[in-house]
């Protein structure tokens, strides 16, 4: 079947830890979400961007009552970089999934590719305002926006910054998202990206209300590795899909023969909220201009992951934040954040 809306483009998705013009974040503002613990992630976020703020600007999205409200002038005041406001109606905070998808052309334009979104599924309605942020984006930085009427997901699909992406069938084939799809209709669809090799996991971690998202088991971290999630708790709901998982990027080759480079990141399975294990992951981390920002959960593992990532990005900064809370409602920063890159022509 045609999955196009356009003709087919020649474009690219920049890799994540090349330069970034700026990283966009969306200001919580969900009550039914976070009800009494409204006041609390909002004070994460502000250590968040003040985290940020020394490596590059926040581009935030914000109604204007909460940005005066909250005095974030007086709170981001003083840093190398700015926290720019934008006031855009919007539903929940998960802007990795309904945000732009920033790609180059061959030329070194900038363009926004926006896809449809449809809140995991149905799953957290309403979400109609999320679903026209990329426009409202596009048509603030004065970027042509390419429409595409299938539903995609940024944190379902990690890509190297060339031709290779990674996703789960769990996600993408889910019934929920685009009924109608196979295989080789994605596949085709993601030839107009500049993806030639798609390598399809089977599913994401357990109790991962987006159907399994890679970015929670598997990260790029250059253009021929990756870190992956293990765990070597045999009880634990993770261990096998993890598993799985890795036995499967080990045995892929590119069509020269050339494998990837696996390094294995600890996942703290025990995270516990309301009775349910959380799929708490250091692989949800963001990269910056000159940085890394990695979820920790006041864990034993901690210190292990952010050593990892040091070891593997000895150029970089290595920053933990406490994502206790975050993790209640199931993300971490990736989930939160949209990277907007640097290109030729901007």
């Amino acid at each position: 079947m045609n999955v196009f809306k356009e003709d087919k483009i020649n474009v690219r998705y920049p890799a994540e830890w090349e330069p970034q013009e700026t990283i966009w974040l969306t200001w919580p503002e969900n009550t039914k979400e976070w009800g009494d613990r409204l006041d609390n992630i909002r004070k994460f976020y502000i250590k968040l961007i003040s985290t940020i703020l020394p490596y590059q600007s926040v581009s935030l999205i914000i109604r204007k009552a909460s940005f005066e409200s909250n005095d974030l002038k007086g709170f981001f005041a003083g840093f190398k970089y700015e926290c720019l406001q934008y006031e855009f109606d919007n539903n929940d905070i998960w802007i990795r999934d309904y945000g732009p998808i920033f790609v180059e052309d061959i030329n070194g334009n900038q363009k926004i590719l926006n896809f449809e979104f449809n809140s995991y599924g149905g799953k957290f309605p309403p979400w109609n305002l999320d679903n026209d942020i990329p426009h409202k984006i596009a048509k603030q930085i004065k970027v042509n926006c390419i429409e595409f009427p299938i539903i995609l997901e940024g944190g379902s699909i990690e890509i190297n910054g060339g031709s290779l992406l990674i996703t789960t069938e769990q996600c993408l084939l889910n019934t929920n998202r685009n009924s109608k799809l196979s295989k080789s209709d994605y596949e085709e669809y993601f030839k107009s990206l500049g993806i030639d090799q798609t390598i399809w996991l089977k599913s994401g971690l357990t109790n991962d209300h987006t159907d399994g998202h890679i970015d929670n088991i598997v990260r790029f971290v250059d253009s021929e590795s990756v870190i992956i999630s293990q765990t070597d708790n045999s009880e634990s709901c993770q261990f096998q899909i993890l598993n799985d998982a890795y036995n499967q990027l080990s045995l892929w080759s590119d069509s020269q023969g050339k494998p990837l480079k696996i390094h294995s990141l600890p996942i703290p399975t025990d995270i516990r909220f309301k009775d349910e294990y959380l799929p708490a992951s250091y692989a949800n981390f963001i990269f910056l201009n000159g940085a890394v920002i990695v979820p920790t959960f006041n864990h034993e593992y901690d210190f292990q992951a952010l050593q990892i990532l040091k070891d593997l990005k000895p150029n970089l900064d290595v920053i933990g934040i406490d994502c206790n809370l975050l993790i209640q409602e199931g993300g971490g920063l990736h989930c939160i954040s949209k990277q907007q890159p640097v290109f030729s022509n901007s």
